[in-house]
């Protein structure tokens, strides 16, 4: 029995590990010479200066971890996701190379500069000003939102949208900078299949994967878009794990074990796609890993702490990167990028250090007095400071998404803050943040939003139902019970996740803004 386990999983073993890294969430991380070289680029070291968290760690200190090791982590996670799923070599090479540089793009704060910088373009410099002051406006839109759910809008894997997201700049960095093109052209020979017809296809189809560009046309990547793009893949899995293990908090905590030993790989019978999910045994390990990350964003990623920083760092770089002449704007990005073939370092510095230094150069400028709402912004953060809860500490309230909206526009604390006499337009910051246990909805109101929306927008404009079913499948958790029988997670009448799908938990958090 055992040389016949050997023989059939021979070939998931033969992948080359030239050196070792030790993780104290995975133990050591092998890499093949390939990601060797790639890990050893400037450009992924500078990884290593952008936290994970973004300025968690003045809250839970010990979370001071990286987007390098969580690329690092996603990789290995990926790797055993894949050999579970009796992937080729040269397939997971791929899915483990996608892994590697998924983040590379990221910014400085990670998504903190992220949604700042991609948010920036929307805004006059006065209008962010203004966004500080009337921070109840935005506040006000984001309720609004609670009663235009949309479940067909989150029924399959999307493509990241937008040329600043963070992996759109990734994609730009693999095809335009010298050093990780030259090593993926002098390892073709090793990582290029019978399927691809040269570096360049490799290179789009490795783009696809980190972007999340499924499409009819390349159904073919399905697989590999589900292990990094999907409810339950390798990226989210690792920064459970590791924003756990890094905070000292259990939220995030879960069988990963059983998860991955549980995983399936199927071709749908009727859409002739490949399918990720988990058998029966790995339905548990599914419904605690949901639940468990809707415990780490509730209590970690929106603390009350968390959310005022994130908040107050999000509106500051988004004023930065208008209207301070020293700081980068949007626009600037993809040229740093290229400036690093010809030993340009603009990019490579541009992590959370270069953030800290602008908000002390900041603090020092003579025109700062001026703009006192970005005074106490800069000031707080360069001192390490959030700000403090007001005399209320907000508004929590969690249950149907589609109920929430009464709830809050019935409610003391939104009648107060969202009265003209009140006082927030001086001195008050308000936060609004929201987590659900999944996106997804059970198939009977999926169904009904279909049929709904064909109504509107009439029969020709609609696509087919079962195109919808198909993206449903590949982005959300899969039962696979059988080669004919799979269906999402949500839709189990044995799973919880179908009682707690429409459960959303909305936080509103009240600040008081310093003199």
């Amino acid at each position: 029995m055992r040389l016949q386990v050997q023989t059939k999983y021979r070939y998931l073993m033969s992948l080359k590990f030239e050196n070792y890294i030790l993780d104290n969430v995975n133990g050591f991380i092998g890499l093949t010479q390939i990601e060797q070289e790639i890990e050893r680029l400037p450009v992924f070291q500078r990884l290593r200066h952008i936290k994970q968290l973004g300025l968690a760690s003045w809250i839970f200190p010990g979370s001071e971890h990286t987007r390098y090791i969580h690329s690092l982590g996603v990789m290995h996670t990926a790797d055993k996701m894949a050999t579970k799923l009796q992937f080729k070599d040269h397939e997971r090479q791929f899915i483990r190379l996608a892994a590697l540089l998924h983040d590379i793009g990221h910014y400085p704060l990670s998504h903190i500069g992220e949604y700042a910088y991609r948010g920036s373009s929307a805004y006059a410099d006065e209008e962010v000003e203004c966004q500080f002051k009337n921070s109840v406006k935005t506040v006000k839109e984001k309720i609004d939102s609670l009663v235009e759910y949309r479940p067909l809008d989150d029924a399959g894997v999307k493509s990241t949208g937008g040329k600043f997201h963070h992996e759109r700049i990734g994609e730009y960095l693999i095809r335009n900078h010298t050093p990780i093109r030259d090593l993926l052209e002098r390892n073709s020979s090793v990582i290029i299949n019978e399927n691809q017809k040269g570096i360049d296809e490799y290179i789009n189809d490795l783009c696809s994967v980190i972007t999340g560009n499924l499409t009819d046309d390349n159904l073919h990547l399905a697989k590999f878009i589900q292990l990094l793009h999907s409810e339950m893949d390798a990226d989210r899995i690792d920064y459970l794990l590791r924003d756990a293990s890094f905070t000292g908090t259990s939220y995030g905590l879960f069988e990963v074990q059983s998860l991955v030993r549980n995983l399936e790989l199927k071709k749908h019978p009727e859409y002739g796609v490949d399918i990720v999910g988990v058998n029966i045994k790995g339905v548990g390990a599914a419904e605690q890993f949901l639940i468990s990350r809707y415990l780490a964003y509730s209590q970690v990623i929106f603390h009350k702490h968390v959310a005022a920083l994130t908040c107050m760092a999000e509106i500051l770089i988004r004023w930065m990167a208008l209207d301070v002449d020293y700081f980068w704007k949007p626009q600037d990005l993809h040229r740093l990028i290229r400036d690093m073939n010809t030993a340009g370092e603009a990019f490579i510095d541009f992590n959370d250090q270069y953030f800290s230094e602008q908000v002390r150069h900041l603090c020092n400028d003579k025109r700062l007095p001026n703009l006192n709402d970005i005074k106490h912004l800069a000031t707080a953060l360069k001192n390490m400071n959030a700000f403090e809860l007001a005399s209320r500490s907000g508004l929590f309230l969690s249950g149907k998404r589609e109920n929430l909206y009464e709830k809050i526009m019935n409610s003391n604390f939104w009648n107060d803050v969202s009265n003209p006499a009140y006082n927030h337009n001086s001195d008050r910051l308000l936060v609004f943040n929201e987590v659900n246990i999944t996106k997804h909805v059970p198939i009977d109101e999926f169904e009904k939003a279909y049929n709904d929306m064909k109504v509107k927008t009439g029969e020709d404009d609609m696509p087919d139902y079962s195109e919808y079913k198909r993206d449903r499948l590949l982005d959300g958790i899969v039962i696979i019970e059988s080669d004919e029988n799979m269906y999402n997670l949500v839709d189990a009448s044995h799973s919880l996740i179908k009682d707690l799908s429409r459960y959303t938990l909305v936080k509103i958090y009240e600040y008081s803004i310093p003199d």
